[in-house]
């Protein structure tokens, strides 16, 4: 069986290390689980990552920095030209080679600094370049990591790293505690592959971007692990764990002063979790009240928006009188023409007066808001519509318990049988299409697109019509 990584043999990487500083488990599939798991990454975050690149790659054309040679399959080979440049001080080098025992990196910069150090009155602090606004937890861990890999060099750990932010300017941040979190991850990796202790698919905020993410969804599952249930984080889930009460099926027949001591809650959030473990357990919902569903015998539309940087390109509404159901949608072919899709689209809405309008979340409302400003012209009527906008996840969520992990209608709809037409369906995804639209001109990309919109408000409707059956 193929793996990843060889465990006591095979580098650990900066990004590595801040994975692992909050999910060991994430380590343990690296170095046992079979590597033809692993799933590769959907459009959208293919589209971010590239981003990320194409951001850094313009950033660094414009300073003067000095690159290392080595091959791009072997970057181990840039270990001792980074460490040439660097004896010869070079201000400042671009993707430099770092090594430290097992752990590896390659930060975007090497920043030359005024201090003493083994390398002469000079030194160095890592520093990256990052496409988002504001510097991350994630981003800290990654130069904690550069900040130990250096410290053979300079014979100190630096304690201040940098983040190039996508306004292009420097921001100087503190890794003292997030070094000491990095020599925590990478003892708990050693320990991982010694088998000396034991991990568990636990849901963590690296989920979302983690190759094993499908993997661990299955084996959470399989496990029937308490980390599946909705509004349980990563901390709360290591305390089941603690408590030696890791599945549903456990805590749904615990009482909820028992509960409360062994987990350290109140005893109304115990009696919360053990009402959701019983949900899991059965499969089947428990209402907590009456849910304000739309009335049959009244009008009312699902809406529903995608997004393409700062531009709507896509309102898109399922429209329901007298049990007919019907869709419409209003596309911008060209972010240019986001005003006529806009202007479309309160058009329709104009015709439906006082009409309850439901979206899932409140994207929509966000967006329209923001809209306003671009648009004055329209911001009487897009007040308009944001000011009746009902969101019916918070409906669902507020009165019914489902077995589900999250409230996406990504979940909530497949749960009550509702299945999208395509199989990568999703918001992230949806941008890359409209890329793919706007650099091919393919007409069944942007049918992709539409039926893909069309899915997310009829799913609104088959999860409404679901609930009152079973009501």
């Amino acid at each position: 069986m193929p793996t990843s990584k060889i465990p006591g043999t095979s580098f650990i990487g900066s990004s590595a290390l801040a994975r692992i500083s909050i999910c060991a488990h994430f380590w343990h599939l690296q170095c046992f689980a079979d590597a033809t798991e692993i799933t590769d990454p959907a459009a959208g975050a293919l589209r971010q990552i590239q981003a990320g690149l194409d951001f850094e790659t313009k950033f660094i054309s414009t300073q003067k920095t000095i690159q290392p040679e080595y091959p791009e399959d072997r970057p181990w080979d840039g270990i001792q030209p980074t460490i040439q440049l660097m004896q010869n001080g070079a201000p400042l080098i671009y993707q430099g080679v770092l090594c430290n025992d097992r752990i590896f990196g390659i930060p975007d910069l090497l920043e030359k600094i005024e201090k003493d150090s083994k390398l002469g009155s000079y030194s160095y602090r890592p520093v990256d370049v990052k496409s988002h606004a504001k510097v991350s937890s994630r981003d800290k861990k990654q130069l904690a990591a550069y900040a130990l890999m250096l410290e053979p060099l300079l014979g100190y750990i630096p304690d201040e790293g940098g983040i190039y932010l996508s306004n292009g300017f420097l921001e100087i941040v503190s890794l003292k505690k997030d070094i000491v979190a990095i020599r925590m991850a990478f003892e708990t990796a050693l320990k991982v592959e010694s088998q000396s202790i034991e991990t568990l698919p636990l849901r963590c905020g690296e989920c979302s971007r983690c190759q094993w993410s499908d993997y661990c969804d299955h084996d959470r599952r399989d496990q029937r692990l308490v980390a599946n249930m909705a509004g349980i984080d990563n901390q709360l889930s290591r305390k089941f764990v603690n408590a030696n009460l890791p599945t549903y099926d456990q805590v749904a027949i615990q009482s909820p002063g028992a509960l409360a001591n062994q987990i350290g809650i109140s005893i109304k959030r115990a009696e919360e979790l053990i009402q959701v473990s019983r949900v899991w357990t059965t499969g089947q919902p428990e209402f907590l009240k009456k849910p304000d569903l739309p009335a049959r015998n009244k009008p009312y539309i699902h809406y529903d928006i995608e997004t393409f940087g700062d531009c709507v390109y896509l309102h898109g509404v399922c429209h329901v009188q007298a049990g007919e159901i019907g869709s419409r949608q209003f596309v911008a072919r060209t972010c240019g023409d986001e005003r006529y899709a806009l202007k479309a689209f309160l058009e329709f809405v104009a015709d439906w007066p006082d009409v309850p309008i439901y979206t899932w979340t409140k994207f929509e409302n966000a967006w329209l808001t923001e809209m306003v400003g671009r648009y004055p012209e329209h911001a009487a009527a897009i007040k308009q519509v944001a000011g009746v906008l009902i969101d019916l996840k918070d409906v669902v969520k507020d009165s019914v318990i489902l077995p589900v992990t999250t409230f996406s209608i990504k979940e909530v709809g497949p749960y009550f049988g509702f299945a999208w037409r395509a199989e990568d369906a999703g918001g992230g995804n949806s941008e890359a299409w409209y890329e793919q639209w706007l650099e091919t001109g393919d007409e069944s990309i942007l049918t992709k697109i539409l039926q893909y919109n069309e899915d997310d408000v009829l799913a609104m409707e088959h999860i409404v019509a679901s609930i009152r059956k079973m009501i």
